[in-house]
């Protein structure tokens, strides 16, 4: 495979943005589904952003192959260090917060039974250990950071032998035997395991793309969710092959508008600071609709507006500065080693 990444700028790379951003929104209406005690129709609807997780996870695992491939045969130090900078800051942004709160406020953290305690959030360690009960299971909505870590750790190792779409394919059946094997076992431990086959079909539609051979793998995802459909399988490898489909398809369109470009960059560029921040508004959710004044919708609409104003702050004064100071400090040392 040539050391080469895929121009994304030949690409509709605003799908990009438009499926990110969507999946953004869907996991903020899923958890404030939850928080007020949503029922009937739009429950349901509320609950079906939990699919942006998956959509997520496909999307990441184009990128990342795409970067690590960028970074050529020697970067992968470089990548580690970009995904690092990118995500951890503000995940242990959060996790100071979270600790604060529970450890001196609300000291309503229970006694971890598998020994790991705080290790979990501060080692990111809950999606390799046993996961716990109660906060010590899923502390602000962290879980998902643990699966993408445990992702883009691999991605380079992966990248050294997945050298066409024939070995991505491979690579996606040893990730769905693995998955199937633990969930049919129920292991309580490396949970990031069940995740990876959505990140694999992130990395087939790459080599689709690198091979040209997107229209086979369009029929082969149209097919799949047919058999699916009708026999009744798995609704998350349903899905999971239509927002792969959206995606294949969405990048190869030509169509762009320079107005919804801006509106979709802007709440793209904050859409990972969204997806940690949320939680913190879903207490002024459940207080609106104990109060009765606001339906349903305007509550989402409120909550939704103050999560990005909090986002906005939360990047622009805290987040990216410190992504940028280690950026600099970081990343142009590696460069200079090299």
């Amino acid at each position: 495979m040539a050391e080469n990444s895929i121009k994304l700028t030949k690409l509709n790379s605003e799908i990009i943005s438009l499926l990110r951003v969507a999946a953004c929104i869907g996991v903020f209406c899923v958890h404030f589904g939850i928080a007020v005690g949503l029922e009937g129709s739009i429950r349901v609807i509320t609950d079906f952003g939990a699919r942006g997780v998956q959509l997520f996870f496909i999307i990441s695992g184009f990128l990342a192959f795409n970067s690590v491939v960028k970074s050529g045969l020697n970067g992968a130090i470089e990548y580690y260090f970009k995904r690092a900078i990118r995500i951890l800051p503000l995940y242990y942004l959060m996790i100071f917060y979270y600790f604060v709160v529970h450890v001196f406020y609300s000291k309503d953290m229970q006694p971890d039974k598998f020994g790991f305690g705080w290790l979990r959030y501060w080692g990111l360690a809950n999606c390799w250990a046993p996961r716990g009960e109660g906060l010590w299971y899923n502390l602000g909505a962290t879980w998902s950071v643990f699966v993408f870590v445990s992702f883009y750790v691999i991605v380079p190792i992966a990248k050294r032998y997945i050298r066409n779409f024939r070995a991505a394919v491979l690579l996606e059946i040893g990730f769905f035997f693995f998955s199937y094997i633990w969930a049919n076992f129920n292991f309580d431990f490396l949970e990031c395991v069940n995740y990876f086959p959505y990140f694999g079909l992130g990395i087939i539609i790459w080599f689709a793309l690198w091979e040209n051979k997107e229209l086979f793998l369009s029929i082969f995802l149209n097919l799949g969710i047919l058999f699916n459909l009708v026999q009744s399988g798995n609704m998350a490898i349903t899905y999971s092959m239509i927002f792969s489909l959206l995606f294949l398809n969405g990048l190869l369109l030509n169509k762009k508008c320079s107005y919804e470009n801006k509106v979709l960059n802007f709440l793209d560029k904050y859409s990972y600071t969204i997806y940690l921040v949320h939680p913190l508004i879903l207490g002024l959710a459940a207080y609106l609709k104990n109060t009765s004044i606001f339906n349903d919708i305007l509550i989402i609409i409120i909550s939704f507006i103050v999560t990005l104003l909090l986002s906005i702050v939360v990047y622009n004064f805290v987040e990216y500065p410190i992504q940028k100071f280690l950026k600099k400090k970081l990343i142009n040392h590696i460069k200079e080693y090299n």
